[in-house]
């Protein structure tokens, strides 16, 4: 499993045995970097409340790193163009 490191991103190992970065985070993840429930941003992005999120196909989500800790901290209010109204 990839390890999240505050700050940087998802730890992810390459068939190569090298390490690498992504600031893309799935669901789970970003509930445990922000120490919230899953429940939570599933809630949160139905009700356009939680933090902005990517989606990539019709079920896959996707959070940034800095998304996160800009909603964390009140830098950015929620915004996702990706959202059906």
């Amino acid at each position: 499993m990839a390890q999240i490191e505050k700050g940087v991103g998802r730890r992810i190992t390459l068939s190569d045995g090298s390490e690498a970065y992504s600031p893309w985070v799935c669901t789970k993840e970003a509930a445990v970097y922000l120490g919230l429930t899953k429940r939570f941003l599933d809630i949160a992005r139905c009700e356009n409340r939680g933090p902005a999120y990517y989606k990539a196909g019709s079920k896959t989500v996707r959070y940034n790193i800095r998304d996160l800790d800009d909603w964390m901290y009140g830098v950015t209010p929620h915004k996702n163009e990706n959202t059906k109204g």
